[in-house]
C-alpha cells in the first residue's frame, strides 16, 4: 500500500507514467506484458497478484498500466489517488483536431473538467432534469417498440445497432433541442454511425 503515495508524483506529463517502484513483471520489446495475460487474464493476473502483490505494473503493448487486485487497495486508489489514475492516453483521432482540449471526457483532472462536471452534474444528470425528461425517454421507447412490431409483422429483419444508435442520438438530440435527429427507418443514421 505504501506503493500507491508513489503514483503521486510520477504523472509528469499528460500521459500518465509509472516508474519501476510499483512492481510487476518485466516487459517484453514491443507488446510488452501482453503474452502473460494469456487466454484468462483474470486467472493470470490473479496468479501475478501473488508473485508481485495487489498492486503492480504491466505494459500492454505500448501502455503502462496499474493493475489493482484487491478491494482494500483499490478502494485506497480510488478514493484518495483518482486524480493520478484519471489520466488517459489520448488517441491521435481525438488529437487531430484538439477535442481533447474541450472535451470533457479527455481533459485531466483540472479547473477546466471540474467545472464541467459540476456543470453537467446540476443542470444534465440531476434528479429534477432526469425526473423532467421521463415523458421523453417512455416516447422514443415506445417509438422503438413500435418500429420493432411493425417490422416483426413484416417478417424483415432489424438492423438492431442502428435502430439502438438512432434511439439514443434521437433522445440525446430531444432531450437537449426537442427534435429527433434520424427517423430509425432511414439510412442516412448508418450513414453518421459510420
Amino acid at each position: 500500500m505504501d506503493h500507491i503515495v508513489s503514483l503521486v508524483p510520477q504523472v509528469t506529463s499528460e500521459r500518465t507514467k509509472v516508474s519501476n517502484a510499483i512492481p510487476g513483471p518485466t516487459p517484453l520489446p514491443l507488446i510488452g506484458n501482453l503474452l502473460q495475460l494469456g487466454i484468462k487474464p483474470h486467472e493470470s493476473l490473479a496468479e501475478l497478484a501473488k508473485t508481485y502483490g495487489p498492486l503492480m505494473t504491466m505494459k500492454l503493448g505500448r501502455v503502462n498500466t496499474v493493475i489493482v487486485s484487491s478491494p482494500g487497495v483499490a478502494r485506497q486508489v480510488l478514493q484518495t489517488q483518482d486524480h493520478v489514475l484519471a489520466y488517459r492516453t489520448i488517441p491521435d483521432a481525438i488529437r487531430a483536431l484538439n477535442h481533447h482540449e474541450d472535451s470533457m471526457g479527455w481533459l485531466p483532472p483540472n479547473q477546466q473538467w471540474r467545472s464541467l462536471r459540476k456543470l453537467c452534474n446540476s443542470h444534465v444528470f440531476s434528479a429534477q432534469h432526469l425526473n423532467a425528461n421521463t415523458g421523453v425517454r417512455e416516447k422514443k421507447v415506445n417509438d422503438l417498440l413500435k418500429f420493432v412490431h411493425e417490422k416483426a409483422m413484416m417478417k424483415e429483419m432489424i438492423d438492431v445497432g442502428q435502430v439502438a444508435f438512432a434511439t439514443i442520438l434521437n433522445l440525446i438530440s430531444n432531450m437537449s433541442f426537442s427534435v429527433d435527429l434520424f427517423d430509425v427507418r432511414s439510412e442516412t443514421v448508418q450513414e453518421f454511425k459510420r
